[in-house]
């Protein structure tokens, strides 16, 4: 009894630990033109480069390059990075 009682509170404390991993938000498939829309209204402005479309905004230092495929859907990492530079992840 005293076995299973360990075990259940180690059980309880790792499922603890990994409930903020569950819970965040998934990010599903989006295309380009529907990224463009995001970052636009989140003060994103548009500033053009040779391949990739470049966005600034005055509160951060770095532009962030987006490509130019407006039908195309963004790949996963592609988009949880320019999420996450934008400040909107």
């Amino acid at each position: 009894m005293v076995q299973f009682r360990f075990l259940f509170s180690v059980f309880l404390k790792f499922r603890t630990n990994m409930l903020p991993l569950q819970n965040q938000k998934r990010i599903f498939n989006m295309k380009f033109s529907e990224l463009y829309r995001l970052l636009e209204e989140n003060g994103w402005t548009i500033k053009k480069g040779a391949k990739h479309i470049k966005y600034v905004h005055p509160d951060f230092d770095k532009p962030i390059p987006v490509g130019r495929h407006p039908s195309k859907e963004v790949p996963k990492g592609t988009l949880e990075t320019i999420l996450r530079e934008a400040g909107l992840k």
